[in-house]
């Protein structure tokens, strides 16, 4: 298994943009409903990548994950 620690960093980085920049349209919007269901969206996006990076350092440190 190849170490996966440089692209999952990339797509946390990715994730924490993307988190920004729904905070700032839901603080910039009108729109009732993208208020009410924005934030709850951001939190399981940003929570999925916590795991992503939780998956991919129990991966690093798994002795079956190494090469054989």
């Amino acid at each position: 298994m190849p170490d996966l620690e440089r692209p999952v960093m990339a797509v946390s980085r990715a994730v924490t943009n993307l988190v920004k920049v729904g905070r700032e349209t839901i603080n910039s919007s009108d729109d009732a409903i993208l208020k009410q269901d924005m934030p709850s969206a951001l939190v399981r996006v940003e929570g999925a990548s916590k795991f992503l990076e939780e998956a991919s350092g129990m991966l690093k440190v798994d002795p079956y994950s190494g090469p054989a």
